[in-house]
């Protein structure tokens, strides 16, 4: 076990909470591998580049906190994928463009907080 990862019976990552840890750098891609993850909690960070458009692979992801950030670019529309998505809070980023459409097709969703970003529309 590592700290602020939490894993099932058969080995399999279903979270990730580093909140508030100081972490430098970018999310990588291969966070889409993680195909049991269900909380994903990297807010208050200073993480910086774009959201990988691997996070819509991420079926069974529950909660995702990206909020408090140094995130750029635009809400990949693979997030739209998410259908087991509950909540989303990428607030106070450097996130610009729009939320993508498909993200109003989330049936489980119940929050989504963008506030304090760069986003029109």
């Amino acid at each position: 076990k590592w700290n602020g990862n939490t894993c099932n019976d058969d080995g399999f990552v279903t979270a990730i909470d580093l909140h508030d840890n100081g972490l430098n750098g970018t999310i990588p891609s291969e966070v889409g591998l993680l195909s049991n993850l269900q909380h994903l909690f990297l807010d208050g960070n200073n993480i910086t580049g774009t959201l990988p458009t691997e996070l819509g692979k991420l079926s069974n992801l529950q909660y995702l906190r990206l909020d408090d950030n140094l995130i750029s670019g635009t809400i990949p529309t693979e997030v739209g994928m998410l259908s087991t998505l509950i909540q989303i809070y990428l607030h106070s980023n450097n996130i610009t463009s729009h939320l993508p459409s498909a993200v109003g097709t989330l049936s489980s969703i119940n929050e989504i907080n963008v506030n304090n970003n760069h986003l029109n529309g």
